[in-house]
């Protein structure tokens, strides 16, 4: 018999034993198990916040195109385009840690450089094309995309190398020569004006600098500026707050006749008689005078770019020493008096070209994921 307990005890300390050694190996892979579930939800957690980020970094890039399809910063103090604590602001901390619009840097950067020189923070050259990098951080995960923009833009198709265009008599009281040339069409040296009735051509300057005038029946308006670039230009205007519908309305504020101005207002004269230089030759302008309205330039005022005036029944009016460096385009003619002066400016009129953006969009190619600096 006490073999047999001998043997019992045995048995019994074996399945102690793998008792033991089960457990034990139970015990381990739950531990294990259970690191590998953290891991995994630590893993997880980290991949969502790169993945926000990154989602976050893209929507920063669609907002700088957004602003950049308005407003192409040319200098190094117009760079407040875009709003990185409103931006900020969009975005719960609860769901994306870090967003503070009290402290925006932290959770989202934007940068411009431009395409030919990427020390300078804006366009630069003056050509569209700029770089623009977006970072954003959400949690401990950062997340960097790189994009060359190019801006789109409304370009007015002007008729190149024709200085004053009128759709009635065109008069000039005194004989200095009143339509000149500033800057010719590249490898060109003839430039014109067109009026369906010339008036007293000789008087106005029709063989000045090369000039040829055209009589009745010769070119029409729509090929110097068409009616579809006019209703565009409009809506351009209306939609950025540059649209008026008085003749004061911009009067008290004259810097808003800079750029793209469109007035259209059913009588009244706009009056550029003050003395003010509008636009410059590397950022000109245009002026639109619709509706019944009729335009008046005087005293020693300046503009660059083009001015056009709609009415077909009243004159537009220049006396003193008024200039217009581009074209000047009018349907019901012109009375010039004084010594005013149209002088065709081949920089302002091409350069309209590429002034006024209405979006942007990435160039193919340019568009890659970058690593964080944030």
């Amino acid at each position: 018999m006490k073999p047999s307990r001998s043997r019992s005890s045995g048995a019994r300390g074996s399945a102690l034993i793998l008792f033991l050694g089960v457990a034990a190996t139970l015990s381990i892979a739950a531990a294990g198990l259970v690191m590998l579930v953290i891991n995994t939800q630590h893993s997880t957690a980290m991949e969502r916040q790169r993945t926000k980020a990154f989602g976050v970094a893209e929507a920063a890039l669609d907002v700088a195109m957004e602003e950049l399809g308005h407003t192409m910063p040319t200098s190094a103090t117009s760079l407040t385009w875009f709003d990185a604590a409103g931006f900020a602001a969009r975005f719960s901390p609860d769901e994306f840690p870090g967003a503070d619009a009290a402290d925006p840097l932290d959770f989202v950067q934007v940068r411009l450089a431009d395409n030919t020189d990427s020390t300078k923070s804006f366009d630069y050259n003056g050509d569209g094309l700029v770089f623009v990098d977006a970072q954003a951080r959400v949690g401990n995960k950062a997340a960097r995309v790189h994009a060359q923009v190019e801006a789109i833009y409304c370009s007015t198709n002007a008729m190149r190398g024709l200085a004053l265009w009128a759709g009635g008599v065109v008069e000039s009281n005194g004989g200095d020569p009143k339509v000149t040339v500033e800057v010719f069409p590249p490898g060109g040296t003839d430039c014109s004006w067109a009026a369906a009735l010339p008036g007293t051509p000789s008087e106005i300057g029709a063989t000045y600098m090369n000039l040829v005038a055209s009589g009745p029946g010769g070119l029409q308006r729509e090929s110097v500026l068409s009616d579809e670039k006019i209703a565009e230009l409009k809506s351009l205007a209306q939609s950025t707050g540059r649209y008026f519908t008085s003749v004061t309305g911009p009067a008290s504020t004259p810097e808003q006749y800079n750029g793209l101005c469109v007035i259209e207002a059913p009588s009244g004269e706009v009056q550029l008689t003050g003395g003010t230089t509008y636009n410059t030759e590397d950022q000109p302008g245009v002026l639109l005078v619709l509706g019944g309205a009729t335009l008046e330039f005087g005293g020693n005022t300046e503009f660059f770019g083009i001015v056009y005036c709609e009415n077909t029944v009243s004159a537009a009016r220049a006396h003193g020493t008024p200039i217009v460096h581009g074209m000047l385009i009018v349907e019901g003619g012109l009375t010039a008096s004084g010594t005013p002066d149209v002088r065709y400016n081949d920089r302002c009129v091409r350069g309209l070209n590429s002034q006024f953006p209405v979006g942007s969009r990435i160039v193919p190619g340019y568009w890659r994921e970058l690593k964080p600096t944030m």
